[in-house]
């Protein structure tokens, strides 16, 4: 770690358990867009880091940043000294949006339970509702330029629908057993009746 970012990191008051992964890390760049009123700050790093780090790193830089101006924002940027294809790693920032950045995350739970690939850089994501077709549009955009400001700039994501498979109305083995139940009460209808006529 560079000294400028231990100092910076010790100014923003970060967590101690946190430093270790900024280990390899370097302070490259700091910009005011007086304009859009928005700070723009630049780490490099070899590893990812993990998204609750990500985030938690952030909240620092915002809470420091905005003592004197509360309205201004504050956009963090990790560069990686080289790309990671970790899908886990990549899942977690996913997740870590939803949860925390999306209106009726409800909605979109079923995110959590995609088993992510990543292929020719980009990250394949599936979804058998149409109705949310354009949501997910709209979320597409916005993951892409989370997880591009978190390193993964040289990602993209691949929305699939999937054609929901068509409920099956039979059950052969439920179908066999229920008539076989009926021929076998049928059967002893049958023989009281004979029984009967006697």
């Amino acid at each position: 770690m560079d000294l400028r970012l231990k100092q910076i990191l010790t100014k923003i008051n970060i967590d101690n358990s946190h430093y270790i992964y900024f280990e390899t890390g370097k302070f490259t760049d700091l910009t005011f867009n007086k304009e859009r009123r928005v700070y723009s700050i630049t780490l490099s790093l070899d590893e990812p880091l993990p998204a609750s780090v990500y985030g938690a790193t952030l909240e620092a830089f915002q809470t420091y940043l905005r003592k004197e101006d509360p309205n201004v924002l504050v956009a963090l940027y990790i560069k990686l000294n080289k790309p990671s294809y970790d899908c886990k790693i990549v899942k977690d920032y996913i997740t870590f949006y939803v949860d925390c950045k999306v209106k009726n995350f409800e909605d979109y739970q079923f995110l959590k339970n995609q088993s992510m690939n990543i292929r020719n850089n980009e990250i394949t994501i599936t979804y058998e509702s149409a109705v949310l077709e354009k949501c997910l549009s709209d979320l597409k955009v916005k993951l892409e330029r989370f997880i591009s400001a978190a390193g993964f700039d040289y990602l993209r994501i691949k929305i699939v629908y999937i054609e929901p498979e068509e409920e099956n109305f039979f059950d052969y083995e439920k179908d066999k057993e229920e008539y076989e139940k009926l021929l076998t009460k049928f059967k002893e209808l049958k023989a009281i009746e004979e029984e009967n006529k006697k």
